[in-house]
């Protein structure tokens, strides 16, 4: 019974590492304070402040045109490789310490835990990003901190109904709140 145990534990690890290669992590290296304006009032979003205890921030967008960052996708590209290598590299070092027969029984199962919320979250984010294409935007790249998302969107100019697929796409398949996620808007060049 026991090997089996560890075969299924051996099995997981072995997903978690290549779903953490394909997808990576979330470095996004974009400051979230910088050129950003609200589109709550746009699209009526509004958050019980008395239902969370305090009040929310407001979902974002943030357009970057072509020129501020490069051509069409390429940006996104950039930023997938990123994250996929450290994405890789926080597997890696999970399953190192999973590994680790001198660790404690807790400490290895704590990682191995680990690399099952890391494949669960990156599963979610290329769900939203395979959502998000499917609705006619040329790319799209999510990173999900804890309660927050980015959302890195390439192709036509967003439109308020785009920011609203592109918000409920986001919530649905992240389970963010709407007020928590921003919308990066990465222009074709003009």
């Amino acid at each position: 019974m026991q090997d089996r145990a560890r075969a299924g534990f051996a099995l997981m690890v072995v997903i978690a590492v290549v779903l953490g290669v394909l997808i990576g992590t979330r470095n996004i290296g974009v400051k979230q304070d910088e050129g950003l304006f609200s589109v709550s009032k746009i699209l009526d979003v509004s958050h019980d402040a008395n239902s969370q205890g305090e009040s929310a921030s407001e979902m974002d967008f943030v357009d970057f045109g072509g020129e501020a960052l490069g051509g069409g996708s390429d940006i996104l590209d950039s930023l997938r490789l990123e994250r996929n290598k450290t994405r890789s590299k926080n597997v890696e070092s999970l399953e190192t310490v999973a590994r680790d027969s001198g660790l404690s029984e807790e400490a290895r199962t704590a990682a191995g835990m680990q690399l099952l919320d890391l494949s669960k979250r990156t599963e979610r984010e290329a769900d939203a990003e395979a959502l998000i294409k499917a609705r006619g935007f040329k790319d799209a790249l999510v990173f999900v901190r804890g309660d927050t998302c980015d959302v890195v969107i390439a192709g036509k100019e967003l439109t308020k109904a785009d920011a609203e697929q592109i918000g409920d796409i986001a919530a649905r398949c992240l389970g963010v709140d709407l007020a928590n996620i921003t919308i990066i808007e990465q222009g074709d060049p003009r």
